[in-house]
């Protein structure tokens, strides 16, 4: 199991990613060998070593790619602060968190299994990307910026925590039968909670 005829380098790296990332948020990263990520992925041991040399290559970019585009996705929004910039904020962050989820499974099972983040990704990704984020906030809204990054921080623990619950539970939690108005309900509601933490009343 090779790379397949008329495949590419780059499709057989993508497709052992796409592997890697079902495979480590459902078994999380003791749970999974090379030999698993190997038939997932159609691929043999010699050709994934070849791209990522060992399992914690491998868990290391999966993590690296969501956190890659959510670095892309920062530079390339445009959120005017003169109309909801939060709304535009929550919005993008919801369906960038649902597109990447098992991604996002892979690093909160870090966080429930040992209490912490994975210190390469706390020191590496997320300290910075808090920092862009409450920079803009501070910005936007006039904040403290200690005040300003730890409403981001709650703000982003909670997205996830709605992120993580499947279609049943979100409908739940929203008292809908309708998955998609259940999804409309969590945003409004994030986007609601973040004015009440980051919008002062006058006066």
């Amino acid at each position: 199991m090779g790379r397949i005829a008329g495949v590419t380098a780059e499709q057989t790296r993508g497709r052992i990613l796409t592997a890697a990332t079902q495979l480590f948020a459902e078994r999380g990263f003791d749970g999974v060998r090379m030999r698993d990520l190997s038939a997932e992925a159609g691929a043999n041991v010699a050709t994934i070593a070849y791209h990522f040399g060992d399992k914690r290559g491998i868990y290391e970019a999966v993590v690296d790619q969501m956190y890659d585009g959510l670095s892309s996705l920062g530079e390339q929004l445009e959120i005017d602060p003169t109309g909801d910039p939060l709304a535009d904020l929550l919005g993008a962050a919801w369906a960038f968190a649902n597109q990447h989820r098992d991604a996002l499974r892979v690093v909160h099972r870090v966080l429930v299994q040992t209490g912490g983040a994975d210190p390469r990704i706390a020191d590496e990704w997320i300290g910075g990307r808090v920092d862009s984020y409450t920079a803009r906030l501070v910005t936007w809204f006039g904040l403290p910026e200690e005040e300003a990054r730890l409403a981001l921080i709650s703000l982003q623990f909670l997205l996830a925590r709605y992120v993580l619950s499947n279609a049943e539970e979100r409908c739940r939690l929203m008292r809908t039968d309708d998955p998609e108005q259940a999804d409309v309900r969590i945003v409004a509601h994030l986007v609601d909670l973040s004015k009440r933490m980051l919008i002062q009343p006058s006066g």
